[in-house]
């Protein structure tokens, strides 16, 4: 881990509690210019697309997966099934994930294994969790067969194996770590790959498809999200005067930015582009991100919170926004709400 320091002033030096909330984000797969490991062959397969919906309940500590089917039914091409999805967590914040349920909306029933690693900076990295060129990832999904009780496009008529869900399947996950309270479903989200293969430390989430050609050799492709600067921000500690806590900003490559925190609720509009952080907002840690959530290096804020009761019932608002001097977007994080609260007994 690679901290970043700065002279902080008095207003800066403060503890942070998340509101419990529930959070949503959503990822769509697919597309020509979509980063993939393996190509089916062309002319075999439709085109592969999906969306994978994060729901996060910081109350409860619970995360809900749903994970769509969309990809193509055009006529004369076998339809794609998803036999594999990956995704990744707010590093350091969230230690352990259990999988509690997962329901088709149809068909089925689910019955798809899980893996999990806490920290894919270090070895040893279960094979499972990772996924071709695209590295390893904290969370992996697998169908115990490539081909029969897949996900499937509940539209599909030209389709290989049996027993499928059809349309989505929602997966719930129980969540502990120490920044449970702090993180928001766009952490999970926009969390990024790590290890080895060209697209490492480039892609958020991830997920395999199988296919058949003439309904005897089976086909595989692996499709990625690669949006934007995948900013984040999250926090672990004590969130109490007197205590310690660590805030968290991360993004992908060659992004450059900062951590920003609000005493106002968002929105902001900026040059007509909705930013999710009041206005006025002040710096607290900048850097030029480098695949930072899983990639080598993650910019973290170390605070000792002053010991001062007058800071209890303050509410405060934290972001990440970074910048890609490259195309010239913006990218901001789902922000997470905070308040301070009294020291326990």
């Amino acid at each position: 881990m690679f901290y970043t320091t700065r002279l902080l002033s008095a207003f800066t030096l403060i503890a942070v509690f998340c509101f419990a909330q529930s959070t949503t984000w959503s990822l769509a797969f697919g597309g020509v210019d979509a980063p993939t490991c393996s190509n089916y062959a062309p002319g075999s397969v439709a085109l592969t697309s999906g969306t994978m919906t994060f729901t996060y309940d910081a109350s409860i500590a619970r995360l809900a997966l749903e994970v769509t089917n969309t990809s193509s039914t055009q006529p004369g091409f076998t339809t794609p099934l998803v036999s594999a999805i990956r995704f990744n967590v707010p590093t350091e914040a969230v230690t352990g994930m259990q999988l509690v349920s997962q329901t088709a909306a149809a068909g089925g029933p689910a019955d798809f294994g899980f893996t999990f690693d806490p920290d894919i900076r270090v070895n040893p990295n279960p094979n499972a969790t990772k996924l071709n060129c695209f590295g390893s990832f904290n969370a992996a999904l697998t169908s115990a067969s490539p081909i029969n009780g897949t996900l499937m496009n509940a539209s599909a008529t030209n389709y290989s194996g049996t027993g499928h869900c059809l349309g989505s399947v929602t997966f719930l996950f129980d969540v502990t770590g120490p920044g449970v309270k702090w993180v928001t479903a766009g952490a999970f989200a926009q969390s990024l790959s790590s290890g080895n293969g060209s697209g490492a430390g480039k892609v958020q989430a991830a997920m395999k498809t199988q296919g058949m050609t003439d309904g005897t050799v089976s086909l595989s492709e692996e499709i990625g999200y690669a949006g934007g600067c995948a900013p984040v921000a999250y926090a672990t500690g004590q969130n109490w005067p007197g205590g310690h806590m660590d805030l968290y900003m991360s993004g992908g490559p060659g992004c450059g930015g900062c951590l920003v925190v609000s005493l106002t609720p968002p929105p902001t509009f900026v040059g007509g582009v909705f930013w999710d952080i009041g206005y006025p907002f002040f710096e607290l840690l900048d850097g030029v991100t480098n695949g930072i959530t899983h990639g080598g290096q993650l910019f973290v804020l170390p605070v000792d919170i002053p010991n001062m009761a007058s800071l209890v019932g303050l509410n405060l608002y934290f972001s990440t926004v970074l910048y890609n001097p490259t195309t010239g977007g913006i990218y901001v994080s789902q922000n997470f709400s905070v308040t301070f609260v009294a020291a326990p007994l």
